[in-house]
């Protein structure tokens, strides 16, 4: 199944459709504008948490599920809109960022959903830049700390590299704009671009009164995000991470296990530990490395219709031994991709319960008047159910050996669950 983007081509109130959902709005103002974090607004790494699939590309339009605008009675939303106007001792927001809370209240409470969201265009832009793996770029991983717009680490040979940014450098400004009171999230979107166009900053090496301010310009070139990692271990086990199930994760996944096979690998450890997902196309395609045949993932949607996702059959590790890391940051595409292990009987899940994330969702991107970039819904469309049928809608896989993570990133040689892993190989003779 290829990705499909559903661009709307409508009004943005129509979306509001269905007069029940008019008392949710008013309600979502204010619940949605005051607690973002609710609908992951504040954090990219939740952003990835999407298992996107596509559908037919229907003309949304002149389906009959969308009410005409005109026949939607906003009265309570406008009366709402004017007492929280009036009256809220907060400084008043702007209208869309007041509307985008809204329209978040009626997907989130109206439908008692917690996975579907409204993202507005700068949280969309980097939540599907992250997904589609690669972006235009300076190449910092950035991070808000005691109020600073800090960078947590930067790629090598990247443009910020060359430039000489150092971790833990504060970013004072980006463009003409002070980075005071931004969110990451906001900045992250301010410092991608097209390849080959500019960026000015402002910054200082650490945090230190009196520090030099440096002024840089840096020229953007594309950034890839690499989402599977490998590293050879003793007696020829090879442990292998995939981060996120981005785009281009089944073309890293093949060009690293081809690396893997000069090494003539015995075992394997594959962790999917805090991968939150992304395309549910990636699935059967790690899937099918460990599993000659059969079924990867069961899809059903409301009408009654489904759509299986099976193995190709074209594997390298069928006989490989093999342990699956997991913990509760593991969930969607990722989480599915543990399932089928499981249910296969093809190798111990070691961790912590996974989160638990049994529905997927589509994307449908929204035009707005005035914004450079689109917004999205990203909408609960459908079910998944593991090839033995297991709906793990808020239970999450139990692990065959339970155990915490660690409390600190902690190097492979420590890690408790690496270990554990290293020790059920050895007892099988790997």
């Amino acid at each position: 199944m290829t990705k499909l983007f559903k661009r709307l081509r409508l009004p943005l109130f129509a979306l509001l459709w269905g007069g029940a959902f008019v008392i949710v709005l008013g309600v979502g103002i204010e619940v949605g504008y005051q607690f973002p974090a609710l609908f992951g607004l504040q954090s990219p790494r939740v952003l990835v948490d999407v298992a996107a699939t596509s559908q037919n590309n229907a003309n949304l339009a002149n389906q009959s599920s969308l009410a005409a605008t005109d026949k939607i009675n906003f009265t309570l939303f406008a009366n709402v809109w004017k007492i929280v106007q009036m009256n809220s001792l907060t400084t008043h927001p702007v209208f869309n960022e007041l509307l985008y809370g809204a329209i978040n209240g009626m997907l989130q409470f109206g439908f008692n959903d917690p996975f579907s969201s409204f993202l507005p265009p700068v949280v969309n832009h980097v939540a599907q830049t992250n997904l589609d793996g690669s972006f235009g770029g300076i190449g910092v991983e950035l991070e808000t700390l005691n109020g600073y717009l800090t960078i947590a680490s930067v790629t090598p040979g990247s443009p910020a590299d060359k430039a000489g940014l150092l971790a833990g450098d504060v970013i004072l400004q980006i463009g003409e704009q002070p980075t005071d009171g931004k969110s990451s999230v906001e900045e992250i979107s301010a410092l991608r671009g097209a390849v080959g166009s500019t960026v000015k900053l402002k910054y200082q090496h650490g945090r230190e009164q009196g520090a030099v301010v440096i002024d840089a310009t840096l020229t953007r070139q594309q950034i890839n995000i690499p989402s599977v990692y490998w590293q050879g271990l003793a007696n020829k086990v090879v442990y292998v991470q995939v981060t996120t199930m981005a785009q281009d994760t089944p073309d890293q996944w093949d060009k690293i296990v081809n690396e893997i096979q000069l090494t003539k690998p015995k075992a394997i450890i594959l962790d999917l530990r805090d991968n939150a997902g992304g395309y549910v196309t990636d699935t059967p395609h790690i899937v099918s490395e460990f599993v000659k045949s059969g079924l990867v993932l069961d899809q059903k949607f409301n009408d009654g219709t489904e759509k299986k996702f099976e193995v190709s059959g074209s594997g390298k590790w069928f006989g490989l031994p093999l342990v699956v890391l997991v913990n509760r940051g593991t969930a969607s595409a990722a989480e599915m991709v543990a399932a089928a292990l499981q249910d296969y009987d093809r190798g111990p899940l070691v961790g912590e319960r996974t989160f638990g994330k049994g529905v997927i969702q589509q994307i449908f991107n929204v035009q707005i008047a005035g914004e450079s970039n689109d917004a999205s819904v990203r909408l609960v469309t459908s079910k998944w159910f593991t090839p033995k049928g297991r709906d793990l809608t808020g239970l999450g896989l139990q692990p065959d050996f339970l155990l915490d993570r660690p409390s600190q990133p902690l190097p492979l040689a420590q890690d408790p669950v690496v270990l554990k892993a290293l020790e059920l190989l050895k007892a099988i003779g790997r």
